[in-house]
């Protein structure tokens, strides 16, 4: 017999069977798209130097859980379409299936974590404005993941085995999204706010700072309004995701039919999200062209697809090494 995540054909609580298949075979398709561009979208932040080092470690430990969150739902979708059995006397599938399920969890708690690691990177970084593009202050990135991963983890464990009541994590992350959101919008105001003050005279400090902050800001700002983006679709997509798991568990938990459908949908929001947003930014960083020069696999296939790649611009794309020479040609034009 199949856990009750699990519909089978003979389920009472299957709901029209045309309808989930439809919904599964989207899903697969958005899945199996999504393992390559998940890990083109991981190798281009490595090259990429739009963002501060931290703000790429932070974003590449979520993109690897993400990875691993897309085999283990790929994993439990063969247990759904029937490829894989679940067997009662076979304790290794039962495993599985609570190592898939508890990575997946994971995963969509780490989203909502995600948003909170990434507001307390840029707090630092304005906290830091003077230097913070300049140097690296890795321990801020360590120190961030070296908390939320531990705590994500227990919460995830402690939620699967049912001493964290659903309910309370439903509220928790709906509280969670709407705080934060609002805590990143107050910040990028003051940093917009603080750069139009420098920009206008009123603060008063030496030449040489007043051009190094006015950088920095002019940086921070800019890498922001970019994650300020990836924040607002985030959050809209966390907080269907939250309304539909808490339809499902909350509302619906009496009507199996119902409650089948909210979490069919769930799952088919998180596998297109992940692969129509995840695509996106690859456009948006414009560093896939390279990346695929440098995957030999990728590179064959876009031949025998006929995808034409241009060659890569002679432009400077170090920003902080073209940063920190304009800046000093302008030092060095008030001295």
């Amino acid at each position: 017999m199949a856990p009750t995540f699990i519909p089978t054909e003979d389920s009472p609580y299957l709901i029209n069977h045309f309808m989930l298949s439809i919904i599964q075979a989207i899903e697969l398709i958005a899945i199996v798209f999504s393992l390559p561009v998940v890990l083109l979208h991981n190798y281009c932040l490595t090259r990429s130097t739009i963002f501060h080092p931290n703000l790429v470690r932070i974003a590449q430990v979520y993109l690897s859980g993400n990875y691993f969150a897309i085999i283990s739902r790929l994993t439990t979708h063969l247990y759904q379409v029937g490829v894989f059995h679940f067997d009662d006397e076979n304790d290794f599938s039962k495993i599985l299936l609570f190592i898939a399920s508890t990575i997946r969890s994971y995963f969509l708690m780490s989203t909502v974590v995600f948003l909170v690691e990434v507001i307390i990177e840029r707090t630092f970084a304005f906290y830091f404005v003077d230097d913070y593009e300049k140097k690296p202050r890795l321990w801020i990135s360590t120190g961030i993941l070296a908390v939320t991963l531990p705590t994500t983890f227990l919460v995830t464990i402690m939620t699967m085995i049912r001493i964290i009541p659903i309910k309370n994590v439903i509220i928790a992350d709906c509280v969670m999204t709407i705080i934060f959101f609002i805590i990143f919008v107050v910040l990028y105001r003051v940093n917009v706010l603080r750069l139009h003050d420098l920009r206008a005279g009123i603060v008063h400090c030496e030449t040489k700072n007043t051009l190094s902050i006015k950088f920095q800001l002019l940086e921070n700002v800019r890498v922001m309004r970019l994650v300020m983006i990836a924040f607002t679709v985030g959050s809209v997509l966390t907080f269907i995701g939250i309304g539909l798991l808490g339809f499902a568990l909350l509302v619906y938990y009496d009507q199996p039919r119902a409650r089948q459908l909210c979490l069919a949908l769930l799952d088919l929001l998180v596998a297109l999200s992940t692969a129509v947003g995840f695509f996106a930014f690859l456009l948006i960083f414009n560093e896939w062209r390279q990346a695929i020069r440098e995957w030999p696999l990728a590179l064959k296939l876009c031949r025998i697809l006929r995808i034409q790649l241009n060659e890569p611009s002679q432009a400077i794309d170090e920003h902080r090494g073209a940063t920190d020479h304009y800046f000093n040609q302008l030092r060095r034009a008030w001295e």
